[in-house]
């Protein structure tokens, strides 16, 4: 899925400097199919690209608008047919509502934790009908609460839950935005050093998860097996990810951080926009807009922010070349 997102953001890129060029039928097609591929397993990825991208689209590809309309449209057609009628087909089991609650999950635990004072009665009992694991509230990972949280309730009537999530921040402002920023700090904050010991997940893992602590709702499943007939190489494998050895090597910290990654694709496209590069909007804003949902993930871990920091090379090309005449990327 990652590496079809990547793919997706090249089109872009081909776009904006060759318009022309990439409006034939093949490009179209090729370019479709991977949006649907990176698009199929997240509804938050489908509203990027049409919050972020089509919007754009539209206004720096106006010259083309019917054809960006008809591709965009059918992008979504097509999504829509694949989770709908295909996944019903292949007896697609629907996530838990849980999944898409992180933030507002984790900033009510968090009030229960360390405001419990501000709740009234009424407030209390709902709010623990919904997470009754409060207690296990952690701040880097919204996993310990969101995993018992009561998603048969929510759905039963979500706008009494976002009502109650409401009402309980007006009094606790303060500590809902630091549970946020707590939550997802590796998405924004250049410093951090990994592995973080405020969570137990590990944000590169190397080795494969022990089915033991899978968890029933797992049962069942092939557990996978990891073998190696190289162990000196598996060693130096596992200490240079998920143990965090690359650490030791001066500067790689900040290669394999993600908010670093963010930092400099705002610093390109702040470069772009100097250099009155609009036609590179398209590309910028599909990279902000991945960000933008991965400040809602329940935990900072590599894999998330993976296409950020693989597309920093690209992206400051186009800042080298941006304002030239349009040639090929």
């Amino acid at each position: 899925m990652r590496d079809c997102f990547c793919l997706c953001w090249l089109g872009l890129i081909r776009l904006s400097v060759i318009r022309k060029v990439f409006f034939n039928l093949g490009r179209r097609f090729c370019y479709m199919y991977c949006l649907c591929s990176s698009c199929a397993r997240s509804v938050i990825r489908e509203y990027i690209f049409f919050f972020f991208s089509l919007p754009t689209f539209l206004i720096v590809c106006r010259k083309y608008w019917k054809k960006v309309l008809v591709m965009g449209l059918a992008v979504i057609l097509a999504w829509g047919i694949f989770t709908g009628p295909v996944y019903q087909l292949l007896d697609v089991q629907k996530g838990s509502s849980a999944e898409m609650l992180s933030v507002p999950i984790q900033q009510m635990a968090r009030a229960m934790v360390n405001a419990p004072a501000e709740f009234t009665a009424e407030q209390w009992e709902q709010t623990e009908k919904y997470m009754p694991d409060y207690g296990s509230y952690a701040e880097r990972v919204s996993d310990p609460v969101k995993d018992s949280f009561n998603a048969g309730l929510f759905e039963r009537d979500p706008m009494a839950f976002i009502k109650l999530w409401i009402d309980i921040g007006v009094k606790c402002p303060g500590v809902y935005a630091e549970a946020f920023f707590n939550t997802n700090i590796g998405f924004w904050n250049p410093f951090m050093k990994y592995p973080d010991t405020e969570t137990y997940l590990v944000y590169i893992p190397y080795n494969s998860a022990d089915p033991g602590e899978w968890g029933p709702d797992w049962e069942g499943q092939a557990a996978p097996q990891q073998h190696s007939i190289l162990p000196i190489l598996d060693t130096f494998y596992y200490k240079m990810t998920e143990a965090g050895g690359y650490n030791r090597i001066p500067g790689m910290r900040f290669v394999y951080n993600i908010a670093v990654a963010f930092w400099l694709i705002i610093a390109a496209a702040a470069v772009c926009i100097r250099k009155k590069a609009w036609n590179m909007a398209v590309p910028f804003f599909l990279l902000v807009g991945l960000w933008g949902t991965l400040m809602l993930s329940p935990v900072t871990v590599f894999r998330y922010g993976y296409p950020l920091i693989i597309s920093i090379p690209l992206v400051w090309t186009m800042c080298r070349t941006a304002g030239r005449a349009r040639g090929s990327v």
